[in-house]
Parts: C-alpha cells; sequence; structure tokens
C-alpha cells in the first residue's frame, strides 16, 4: 500500500523507499507485479479523464443511468452482481 500511495503522492525518494521495502520484502515478481497494477491503474484515470467521465459523480454512482445502459456498462458482471 505505502508504494501506491508513494505514486500518487509524487515523491520520488517515498517512491524509491517504498519500491525498495517491496522489492526487500516480497522480491522482484511481487515488484513488478505491483508496478504494473499502480501503472494501469494510472492509465485508467486518464482514459475516463480523457474520454469525459467525471470522476466525482461516477465514483459515487451519481452518473446518469441512460448513458450506463447506452454504452453497455450494465452489461458488466459487477454492475449486474452489485443488483443482486
Amino acid at each position: 500500500m505505502n508504494y501506491a500511495e508513494a505514486v500518487v503522492r509524487g515523491s520520488s525518494d517515498d517512491i524509491a523507499t517504498a519500491r525498495d521495502a517491496v522489492h526487500r520484502v516480497m522480491g522482484g515478481e511481487a515488484l513488478i507485479d505491483a508496478a504494473a497494477t499502480i501503472a494501469a491503474f494510472h492509465g485508467f484515470v486518464r482514459i475516463a479523464d480523457a474520454i469525459g467521465i467525471p470522476y466525482k459523480t461516477a465514483a459515487a454512482g451519481g452518473d446518469v443511468p441512460e448513458i450506463r445502459e447506452q454504452v453497455g456498462v450494465n452489461q458488466f458482471h459487477r454492475v449486474q452482481t452489485d443488483d443482486d
């Protein structure tokens, strides 16, 4: 968790410290997995920003239901299981 938080904060020193701790405790493969996961989430946010998904409303479930239906979001497994 410290590694992901350090990346979000953008502190090079904190990132290096957290990255080294992950490597020391969990090994190189876990470090690669953690770095890839962090990078993916940064990418998801940038994609959402680029296509105009408003974070504050989408994250709180306050987006427009008609848009979700129109673009097929309601067909995702998570959306279907949340309604159960």
